[in-house]
């Protein structure tokens, strides 16, 4: 799979979510397992003669991947994903970036000229803070508000986290894309998921 063909997948599968739905689920708790099973089921009806699978367990690893997409059975694409909030850009960004390298480095083995390395960093983007009658509802709802509080425009720690993320992951090993849907709103406030798709260089 290519990067655009990768990017198409997931702005695809945020389509299959009801009205609102994604806003809701990503405020109440977090949204790795929904957002993997709709790209799954986008990659399912897109790719009729390849098999995709989830939580796969290949031989030569101890622990699953989350997503793999498999030729005559042979892997293709290993594709793992990790979710998070925006505010984790400010505290807390190194332990998933240090998960992502983990995850890159227990699939090594099982990585050839043909298949390709992916991990999808989702990240939960509240725009505004939820009145605080909802503060016992929101996941989070503390740490929303105070990060929020804390910048001139939410959309900063977007920037944040897109710095970080990218310095991360050298441009001579990695291709890095962004994206931002937004998914509507979920108790009186609207919410962006961002996703930053990164692909290993063979």
């Amino acid at each position: 799979m290519k990067m655009n063909e990768m990017i198409k997948s997931i702005e695809e599968s945020i389509n299959l979510f009801g009205e609102d739905e994604l806003a809701y689920l990503s405020l109440t708790s977090k949204n790795e397992l929904v957002i993997r099973d709709k790209i799954a089921y986008k990659l399912y009806l897109d790719l009729k003669d390849l098999v995709i699978a989830r939580e796969y367990s290949p031989r030569g690893i101890s622990s699953r991947i989350d997503l793999a997409v498999l030729d005559d059975n042979k892997l293709k694409d290993i594709i793992d994903l990790k979710s998070m909030y925006t505010f984790d850009g400010v505290d807390g960004l190194e332990k998933f970036i240090d998960s992502v390298n983990k995850d890159f480095k227990k699939n090594q083995g099982l990585v050839n000229s043909e298949i390709n390395q992916w991990s999808i960093i989702i990240a939960t983007h509240p725009k505004q803070v939820p009145s605080k009658c909802y503060k016992d509802y929101i996941k989070y709802y503390s740490s929303i508000k105070r990060y929020i509080n804390q910048v001139d425009k939410p959309d900063y720690l977007i920037d944040i986290m897109d710095l970080k993320i990218r310095n991360s992951f050298e441009s001579d090993k990695y291709d890095v894309e962004h994206y931002v849907a937004n998914v509507g709103k979920a108790f009186g406030i609207d919410v962006d998921i961002c996703f930053w798709v990164i692909l290993k260089n063979r």
